[in-house]
């Protein structure tokens, strides 16, 4: 389930906007291979030749949506009326786009993974998915304070130089370049000192799955 990602996205997991998903569909499993059917007969499937493999897609969410809602109404509505106590042995591919879509809203693409593994088909209530682009706008949601660091932070380390030649308010990189530049520029001080610990904290902005995703992240840098 999207919401309990939440532990493993961080503190400030509400900051975190997704704009294209990775996922994993198996077509071992009866009702994945029905999605997947139904995705490449009725939606436009985009290939990008030094992205996508034979075995994935990208798919606009609108139009998953619009896939879910024609053909899969009768079992969302079934999740929306099942406790979340039970959720965790019923959820399937099905409710977590659903959900994804519902609780992600500048979301624009899913890449679709077709997979054989037949171990994988067997697992219930895991669903393997990974956040492969997303957005944060660090003038949206921190304290003014914590804000001003954030830019003073960015600038240290080369990654925010506004100027008339340079006018670009935000920066794109992903994940671990970003902790790479980050980590650097706190080993130059001592674990007692602030600016160690501010580091730290903006670090946990981005939380443990962006990470472990190497996700590609917008950050807007300018309110």
């Amino acid at each position: 389930m999207i919401s309990d990602e939440n532990e493993e996205l961080g503190e400030y997991f509400f900051m975190i906007e997704p704009i294209i998903l990775e996922i994993y569909l198996n077509k071992n499993n009866y009702k994945e291979r029905l999605l997947i059917n139904d995705l490449k007969k009725s939606a436009r499937t985009i290939k990008i030749d030094h992205i996508t493999e034979d075995s994935s897609f990208f798919v606009n969410a609108s139009e998953v949506e619009d896939i879910l809602y024609s053909k899969y109404k009768k079992e969302i509505n079934n999740f929306d009326s099942t406790h979340p106590n039970r959720l965790l042995n019923t959820t399937n591919s099905i409710f977590f786009l659903e959900s994804a879509i519902r609780g992600f809203q500048n979301l624009r693409y899913f890449r679709i993974h077709v997979s054989e593994d037949e171990e994988l088909a067997k697992s219930k209530g895991s669903i393997d998915y990974k956040i492969m682009h997303s957005k944060i706008d660090l003038g949206k949601n921190l304290t003014p304070e914590f804000y001003e660091k954030c830019i003073y932070v960015f600038k240290k380390i080369g990654l925010y130089d506004p100027s008339f030649l340079n006018p670009k308010p935000y920066v794109e990189i992903n994940t671990r370049e970003l902790f790479f530049h980050l980590y650097k520029y706190q080993s130059e001080f001592e674990e007692e000192e602030e600016e160690f610990h501010i580091v730290e904290d903006i670090i946990s902005i981005f939380g443990p799955k962006l990470e472990a995703d190497n996700s590609m992240i917008l950050i807007i840098l300018e309110k």
